[in-house]
């Protein structure tokens, strides 16, 4: 498989912002949520994604790019959530510096390796760009 650079770029912007995986705002739009006081607040990417079934993903071999932030509001990892749910073909984890369970120490990061909890495939993507990166997800199987 030939990824190329937009469809790379394009593909990484489109589950960034579908799974808010940053700080729990990324990708945040208004919604129907808990806010603070019990009215409307903000939904993240991820949970406007949950909430619509991840009718974005049918069909797509999954892959999540996300650090140990990536959770839902009752702090569980969107990687344990979508792992649970069988309308997510979730093949493979990229994760960044610390790992994406946050495990490695500052400034390094795991390498390849089986997450303990799901089975999935982690690659290591610290400090990897260009055609590095690009090679680390065609070598994933993943289509989004």
């Amino acid at each position: 498989m030939n990824v190329s650079r937009r469809v790379l770029l394009a593909a990484s912007a489109g589950v960034a912002g579908a799974l808010g995986a940053g700080s729990g705002t990324a990708g945040a739009a208004p919604g129907h949520g808990h806010g603070h006081g019990g009215g409307p607040g903000l939904r993240t990417g991820f949970e406007r994604l949950e909430a619509d079934g991840y009718r974005m993903l049918s069909g797509e071999k999954v892959g999540v790019v996300t650090n140990p932030t990536g959770v839902t509001r009752d702090v569980r990892h969107i990687v344990d959530v979508m792992h649970g749910d069988e309308r997510v073909d979730l093949k493979a984890v990229f994760g960044p510096e610390h790992g994406f369970r946050g495990t490695a120490q500052a400034g390094g990061s795991e390498g390849r390796y089986d997450d303990p909890a799901t089975g999935l495939p982690v690659y290591d993507t610290y400090l990897k760009s260009g055609q590095a990166l690009a090679d680390i997800f065609t070598a994933s199987g993943v289509d989004t």
